[in-house]
């Protein structure tokens, strides 16, 4: 059916035909093969440049860490025991970390609240904590803020919880 239709059209009808059918084929080759290659070649190269400014951010974070890191690792972990508060409040200070607000309470427990904190400053606090006056958190809730990379922070010490 085909053949017989092609065969009854002039040469001049033959020659729209085939040119309508190359437009065809030309558009459906560049939306469905090169278009979406060129698309993922975009994307490819936006998040290798993402996922490099994030590598190069880890490792400021990193070559900020290494000193306070070095610090702690020098003190003796013979030291006297030191009161939580001070502890606390110390080790946020070496960390960067701008504690918002503290609450002691009188079963001994200490609320510390920070808000646009980061995460490596975060870690940094807690591992300096943790390794100079073993204390950790007893209680932590953690907050995305509306400032990237930031969080905000409630963190519950005890007494108790010293190691």
């Amino acid at each position: 059916m085909i053949q017989t239709y092609w065969q009854t059209l002039t040469e001049r009808e033959k020659l729209l035909v085939s040119g309508a059918g190359m437009l065809l084929l030309v558009t459906i080759v560049y939306f469905v093969i090169i278009r979406p290659l060129v698309a993922y070649h975009t994307e490819s190269e936006r998040a290798y440049t993402s996922a490099y400014a994030q590598l190069q951010a880890v490792r400021s974070y990193a070559s900020q860490i290494r000193p306070v890191v070095a610090e702690a690792d020098n003190k003796t972990a013979s030291q006297q025991p030191v009161n939580l508060r001070v502890a606390v409040s110390s080790a946020a200070r070496a960390s960067g970390v701008a504690i918002s607000r503290l609450q002691p309470s009188e079963d001994g427990t200490l609320t510390i609240w920070a808000e646009q904190i980061q995460s490596p400053q975060l870690f940094l606090w807690l591992d300096t904590l943790s390794k100079i006056h073993s204390v950790g958190p007893q209680n932590v809730l953690i907050q995305k803020t509306s400032v990237p990379g930031t969080l905000r922070i409630q963190l519950q010490f005890s007494d108790s919880a010293q190691r």
